[in-house]
């Protein structure tokens, strides 16, 4: 048939691909070469039942979906009370907390667990952040967190107990969480209700901040803790968080551009704009919905085991498209745009990038992940949309 000739070999390919990852999250029993097989196998179903190359495009996303459907959900972890046992750890010696257990170290500050002082009625168990002064650099600042949290204090937000000043050290005092959304992620224990839940609180959270004109600057999936007994999420660590009148904060257009994390990270950042606004925020909480939604959690976009820019600048034209001035007219004002040359690759399609079933979910994607800013939908916008209205779906 004349249809077949206009598909090339890489596309056929591309949706074998497709049926091995879903192959593989709806059954991880399948070894390697059973679920490439049996890849195959589903691809060319649809290559022999179909009489058009829509045909053929649509039958193989509804086999796909099937799949992903057919996909068993663990069931997250499921919390009846509020944790009162500490992890496991050495206990060590904190100020006035003499039984704090350390449960993660990062470059410029510790967290700990410790039980709660009796005055303290909301929580069992609290977290201590611990900063060493002498060791934090721009924009890194705890002080400066400590004052943005209070000022977004909100149900979406990490609360702020209270704060500690020891020599040399500067301790952010807030209600213990024991998991976060990474390491949700990590379990493979999300379904789309659960995620629909966990995202409409991150964007609670941030068009609350938004209003406030905070900047988080940090958003990724181990930031958003979860709380109980339904896994609500509240958006943690303001520690590069930015506010224009926050006295720690940089000039409006000299922010430092060297925020965020890897996979996380707006186009506008890595090319040096540093007029930025909120939108990276916005850009960071799309890469983490569809991390989210996708049937294997795998991150929208790679840096590399090394976190290099250049390598996650070429993934995010592989997939969204290679930008050009016309089709991303904001990259005029950026300083380093066009002084490197890249392969022109063309936009692929959201059911290509993310395998997830819902339309509705991957719609609201389209409208954050996208190179000009000023499109990206605002987050009390976002709440708005179809998919966050389908509550009982």
């Amino acid at each position: 048939m004349a249809w077949r000739d206009s598909v090339g070999f890489a596309d056929r390919l591309q949706l074998i691909n497709r049926f091995t990852e879903a192959l593989q999250t709806s059954d991880e029993n399948l070894s390697r070469s059973a679920t490439l097989q049996e890849a195959r196998q589903e691809e060319t179903a649809c290559w022999d039942k179909a009489s058009t190359k829509a045909e053929y495009l649509s039958l193989s996303e509804s086999r796909l979906a099937q799949l992903l459907i057919k996909r068993p959900i663990p069931h997250p972890p499921s919390y009846t009370e509020e944790p009162c046992t500490l992890p496991p750890g050495v206990p060590e010696s904190i100020g006035p907390f003499t039984l704090a257990v350390r449960i993660n170290i990062g470059l410029f500050s510790t967290i700990f667990c410790a039980p709660a002082p009796s005055e303290c009625k909301s929580s069992k168990l609290i977290a201590l952040k611990v900063s060493n002064l002498s060791s934090i650099a721009p924009p890194h600042d705890p002080i400066r967190e400590a004052r943005l949290l209070k000022l977004a204090r909100h149900h979406s937000v990490l609360p702020l107990l209270d704060t500690l000043h020891l020599p040399g050290e500067f301790i952010l005092i807030a209600p213990y969480f024991p998991t976060c959304l990474s390491e949700l992620l990590k379990s493979g224990s999300i379904s789309i209700t659960s995620a629909r839940s966990i995202m409409s609180d991150v964007f609670t959270g941030l068009a609350h901040i938004h209003s406030l004109g905070i900047i988080h600057r940090d958003i990724k999936p181990s930031n958003i803790l979860l709380n109980f007994p339904s896994l609500g999420a509240v958006i943690a660590d303001f520690g590069i968080s930015w506010h224009e009148k926050d006295p720690s904060s940089e000039p409006v257009s000299e922010k430092i551009t060297d925020i965020g994390t890897t996979h996380y990270r707006a186009p506008e950042l890595l090319f040096g704009y540093r007029s930025y606004g909120p939108e990276v925020d916005l850009w960071a909480a799309g890469c983490v919905l569809a991390e989210t939604i996708d049937a294997g959690h795998r991150p929208l976009f790679e840096s590399g085991d090394l976190g290099s820019e250049l390598r996650l600048v070429a993934d995010i034209f592989q997939k969204l498209g290679t930008p050009t001035l016309d089709s991303w007219p904001a990259a005029k004002e950026f300083p380093d745009f066009g002084k490197l040359e890249f392969k022109v690759f063309q936009r692929q399609t959201w059911e290509n990038l993310v395998l997830c079933p819902d339309a509705a979910a991957l719609d609201v994607v389209s409208k954050l992940v996208t190179y000009e800013a000023g499109d990206r939908l605002p987050a009390c916008m976002v709440l708005e949309q179809q998919f966050f209205r389908n509550k009982q779906s």
